[in-house]
């Protein structure tokens, strides 16, 4: 269902992705949301991204170590609140150091 959903969206198969995405949510959001939050920056949308990486982090998702070299969520990488979360991950000179080589 994780893949589907983002197979869809990028397929442009708006409603399928969508429908997939409530469902990926209503089964599996409060034990993955790390996976709903990577969704989320798939498509681009960022706000609800940063929700659901702030859920994962107050439930620390041991998934979470991934965040750095995880190309799913490319498209937060520009966006302000990126650097400070790592900071809070305290992941951020990680971050800086692969940015640089």
């Amino acid at each position: 269902m994780f893949f589907e959903a983002i197979a869809h969206f990028s397929l442009n198969e708006e409603t399928e992705a969508q429908d997939l995405l409530n469902e990926f949510i209503e089964k599996y959001g409060d034990v993955y949301p790390y996976g709903v939050a990577i969704i989320y920056a798939w498509r681009g949308e960022k706000d609800p991204a940063f929700e659901w990486l702030e859920r994962a982090y107050q439930q620390r998702i041991e998934l979470l170590v991934f965040i750095l070299g995880n190309p799913w969520l490319q498209s937060l990488h520009s966006d302000p609140r990126f650097p400070a979360f790592l900071e809070k991950m305290g992941l951020l000179e990680y971050w800086n150091v692969e940015r640089l080589e």
